[in-house]
């Protein structure tokens, strides 16, 4: 018995045209799919990097923080000077309040126990600088060493501050390796979709071609 082409009773052109826009049309929502996806990772990309710069300037807040509390030690002899340096050392820790609320508003939320737990060592290192302070300002308090001494059940709370920074910045860049890994992982595989679909396609219409008297003749 001779075998009969199933298309040989088709017509081949409106059938080819079909699979093509079918294939076009699935491409596309795949594509649009994939960008909105893309475009929620970048997204997050922005704001891990975004923290790593906010606990960047975090740690630069520390320093300075530690910085005037020397000066102000150093310049006990000259009270003047030594105010004028607990001033910038009050400036310096508002500007670090504003760097925590934004570390806080650009993490949505990933990095918040840390940033808690910054916050918390923040605020006892503070506590600690104005006792000593209001003992500078009694009198009690009259020489660096003095200080220093007063100060120093107060400065493992700064240690812990520069691990909980280091915590933030490996979270961020680990997020984002990862995110970018994902998107060229979904783009590359997406490529490789699209070209084996369209060499299936070609493959269906030649088949449909050979098969067809009309297209013989």
């Amino acid at each position: 018995m001779q075998w009969t082409s199933p298309f040989r009773s088709v017509r081949p052109i409106p059938i080819l045209a079909s699979w093509v826009v079918a294939i076009a049309l699935g491409a596309a929502v795949q594509w649009t799919d994939l960008t909105r996806l893309d475009r929620a990772v970048i997204r997050t990309m922005h704001g891990d990097i975004a923290l790593v710069e906010a606990a960047a300037r975090l740690h630069e807040d520390i320093l300075q923080l530690r910085r005037y509390e020397k000066d102000v030690f150093i310049n006990l002899g000259d009270p003047l000077l030594a105010a004028d340096y607990r001033s910038k050392w009050d400036d310096a820790y508002a500007g670090l309040r504003r760097d925590l609320l934004r570390a806080r508003w650009v993490s949505a939320g990933a990095g918040e126990p840390v940033l808690r737990s910054f916050a918390a060592c923040v605020g006892d290192y503070r506590a600690g600088f104005d006792r000593t302070w209001e003992l500078i300002r009694s009198g009690t308090i009259t020489t660096p060493q003095q200080a220093n001494g007063a100060m120093s059940r107060y400065k493992a709370f700064v240690r812990s501050t520069e691990s909980q920074i280091e915590s933030l910045q490996v979270t961020a860049d680990q997020r984002i390796s990862a995110a970018d890994s994902n998107i060229a992982a979904r783009q590359s595989s997406l490529g490789a979709m699209l070209f084996f679909t369209i060499l299936a396609a070609l493959a269906f219409g030649a088949l449909i071609l050979r098969s067809t008297p009309l297209m013989a003749r």
